[in-house]
């Protein structure tokens, strides 16, 4: 988990101690979810402030969590199974779901925008 990268016999212990608890594919995926999980309270708090509404900063963090856990679940279910600690089944079949559902988003064409035309009396 931490490369080997133990200098004495302890270390190299607390190293095996520490890959028994938790495997590759987990710790990568929980690094993962701490990156795109929302942060601190005082930054949600801030988030509700700037961006003018409740609803609009519940959305704002809301999205992050679920950012987060979608990202940590689609990394953990298909490096698993990439690695060869788990057989293909429904978690790799719904985290390929979502990478397809992402792809989607992020390459479907934009809407043109129109600008609004102003109600002008004669």
């Amino acid at each position: 988990m931490l490369a080997g990268a133990a200098e004495d016999a302890e270390e190299a212990q607390v190293m095996e101690a520490l890959g028994k608890l938790m495997p590759p594919m987990a710790a990568f995926s929980y690094m993962i979810l701490n990156l795109f999980d929302p942060p601190c309270l005082v930054a949600m708090a801030t988030c509700y402030r700037e961006m003018g509404s409740r609803k609009w900063g519940f959305f704002a963090i809301a999205f992050q969590a679920i950012l987060g856990y979608s990202l940590a679940f689609v990394f953990y279910n298909l490096g698993s199974w990439y690695v060869g600690d788990v057989p293909f089944g429904p978690m790799q079949g719904i985290a390929i779901f979502l990478v397809l559902v992402a792809l989607y988003f992020i390459f479907r064409p934009a809407k043109p925008y129109v600008k609004p035309q102003e109600n002008v009396h004669a």
